[in-house]
């Protein structure tokens, strides 16, 4: 008995390689069968060999084809997410591979908002890659969400082309000015930290970077407006976050953003009655407050404080500490603890520096 041979078989590739690879022709044979770019014979023969096209345009392989293509079709192509919730157009987008790109949006209608787990879209990760032309191309076909935030690090689309040092950031810009405009010169940075606005201070971060790249800040520090600001008590614009009653998650992602980027000045320096930012929040939160909510909000921005050098001992002009300027029960507690961790931190400091 004569042993039948198996016809060859091509060994089938993810789709997610295929975007990542840029193989534009073998993503088409794999979801229509079909090389648009290939006229050879060969290529005539297998489209001869080839079921009809479906209702909705997608090609049912025949027998004689199946061999050559995988198992990919066109709303897997559009709606596919990999362990970390990218879809096809996020990877052809951190690749750069404009052309795979503009196929996937075009041709199968690949979401340009679609999100990440992490909060990222197509355009995101086409700026932390830095690739220019892909960031240009996703913004013409509308994807202007420039005040998107990630979930997982808190980056806007500017810190994160600022920290990676792209020209994208002056793409970027001129976007956002031309969708918005948004002119952050005519804004009072007090005002849109109480509003939350972290896009106003992402924007205008990279305005002033890009004026000081350009030499354009003539020698000044650019960066006082926001560093300096204060409002009618004297509160810095931390400080003047601290001293609101109904605190937000917006006001206290700006005060993160603001001291993670050294543009706080010194949170120990107080208002016009001494009170730093640790105890307007003290202040600001009723005896009666028991609101799980609205105190771990408060904790957690005191944590936020606390990390970037906030002095739990440092007196008012009353000499009251934090803890001395609620009743608070949770709040009182939370910083008579890091008083006293404080205290012990600076005397095994000491012990340390004797030995």
């Amino acid at each position: 008995m004569v042993k039948k041979e198996k016809a060859f078989q091509l060994p089938a590739r993810s789709l997610f390689d295929l975007v990542a690879t840029n193989d534009l022709a073998q993503l088409s044979i794999s979801v229509k069968g079909v090389n648009p770019h290939d006229t050879s014979p060969g290529s005539l023969v297998l489209s001869s060999k080839q079921r009809p096209l479906t209702s909705d345009g997608l090609s049912t392989i025949g027998t004689a084809a199946r061999g050559l293509v995988g198992s990919i079709t066109a709303s897997m192509v559009a709606f596919e997410r990999d362990v970390g919730g990218f879809t096809a157009l996020h990877v052809a987008a951190a690749h750069g591979h404009l052309e795979m790109v503009r196929v996937l949006v075009e041709e199968y209608h690949s979401s340009i908002a679609a999100l990440s787990d992490s909060g990222k879209s197509p355009l995101f990760v086409a700026v932390e890659q830095g690739h220019e032309p892909v960031v240009k191309y996703l913004l013409d076909q509308g994807g202007d969400n420039l005040q998107l935030v990630t979930v997982d690090e808190q980056k806007t689309l500017f810190t994160v082309s600022l920290q990676k040092q792209h020209h994208t950031i002056t793409v970027l810009l001129d976007a956002a000015l031309e969708l918005t405009g948004y002119d952050t010169t005519t804004i009072n940075p007090i005002e849109a930290a109480l509003r939350g606005d972290l896009f106003y201070f992402a924007l205008e971060k990279a305005r002033l970077e890009a004026d000081i790249a350009a030499k354009r800040n003539g020698g000044s520090d650019p960066f006082s407006r926001i560093v300096f600001a204060v409002d009618s008590s004297k509160n810095s614009i931390v400080a003047a976050i601290a001293a609101q009653q109904d605190l937000t998650d917006a006001q206290i992602d700006v005060a993160r953003f603001l001291l993670s980027n050294h543009l706080a000045g010194d949170v120990n320096v107080g208002n016009t009655v001494k009170n730093a930012a640790l105890h307007n929040l003290a202040i600001s939160c009723g005896e009666k407050v028991l609101d799980i909510d609205i105190l771990s909000r408060r904790v957690r921005f005191m944590r936020l404080l606390l990390e970037y050098g906030a002095d739990a001992r440092r007196a008012n002009g009353s000499g009251s500490a934090p803890a001395q300027c609620t009743e608070n029960p949770v709040l009182k507690l939370f910083l008579a603890a890091a008083e006293k961790s404080a205290i012990f931190q600076e005397s095994y400091v000491r012990r340390h520096n004797r030995l």
